[in-house]
C-alpha cells in the first residue's frame, strides 16, 4: 500500500480472504514478502506488514501447526532483520492460540516486532509515527474501512494498492473472487515491479 519514511514497503494482508489453509498459501507468503523487499526504495532493506482481522478469519485454516512453524522459521531465519514490524489489527481472542504457537519459535527480538493494535485508529497512528506519506496512510485507512463494510466485494492490485500499480495493473480486475494467479498475470506483475525498481533507481 506504500512506503514508510526510509522507503521501506508497507504491505496490507487480510486473513479473511484466505480460501485454503495456510499450508497451501505458503508459496504466496514467500512471493509477497520478497516482492515487498524488491519494491523498496534505494537504501531501504526492511518491510512492514499491516495484518487486518477486520473481516474475521477461518480457524480451520490454522488447525495444522506445521505451516505456522514454517512461517516462524521463515520470519526468524530469512526475514528476521528484514521485518520491521507486523501490526495485527483488531485481532480476535480466538487467534491468540495461533499467535502464541508462532511466537514460541521466534526469538525475543522478533517477538518485539509483532504488535497487536486494537483499533484502526491505532494502526493509522502507528503508520504516521513511521513517517508514511499521505498516500500510504490514505490507502491504509481506506483498506481498513472497506474491510469493515459487510458484503462489499474487495478488489486489489498485486502486492500493493499504490497508485503506480493501479495505473499499471487496473485492467486485471483482481478481487476476492480471483481463484488463481495465471502466468499472464504473473508476467504483467513482474514487468510492473521491474519498472518500479528502475524508476526508483533513477
Amino acid at each position: 500500500i506504500g512506503w514508510d519514511a526510509p522507503g521501506a514497503s508497507v504491505v496490507a494482508t487480510e486473513p479473511c480472504t484466505m480460501r485454503r489453509p495456510l499450508s497451501y498459501l505458503m508459496p504466496q507468503v514467500h512471493y509477497v514478502g520478497w516482492s515487498a523487499l524488491d519494491l523498496n526504495k534505494p537504501g531501504a532493506d526492511t518491510f512492514t506488514v499491516l495484518h487486518d482481522f477486520g473481516g474475521g478469519f477461518n480457524p480451520l485454516h490454522f488447525l495444522n501447526p506445521k505451516p505456522v512453524v514454517e512461517l516462524a522459521s521463515l520470519v526468524e531465519g530469512q526475514w528476521r532483520r528484514r521485518l520491521k514490524v507486523a501490526l495485527l489489527v483488531d485481532m480476535p481472542p480466538s487467534f491468540r492460540v495461533v499467535l502464541n504457537g508462532f511466537l514460541r519459535f521466534v526469538k525475543q527480538g522478533t517477538r518485539d516486532k509483532i504488535r497487536v493494535v486494537n483499533t484502526c485508529a491505532e494502526a493509522i497512528a502507528e503508520l504516521g509515527r513511521m513517517g508514511c506519506d499521505a498516500e500510504t496512510i490514505e490507502n491504509a485507512r481506506r483498506s481498513l474501512a472497506e474491510r469493515r463494510l459487510s458484503g462489499r466485494k474487495q478488489t486489489w492490485h498485486p502486492v500493493v494498492d499504490h497508485s503506480f500499480f493501479r495505473d499499471q495493473l487496473a485492467d486485471l480486475c483482481l478481487s476476492e473472487d480471483t481463484e488463481e494467479i495465471t502466468e499472464e498475470i504473473h508476467l504483467r506483475f513482474r514487468r510492473a515491479r521491474r519498472s518500479a525498481k528502475e524508476g526508483a533507481a533513477r
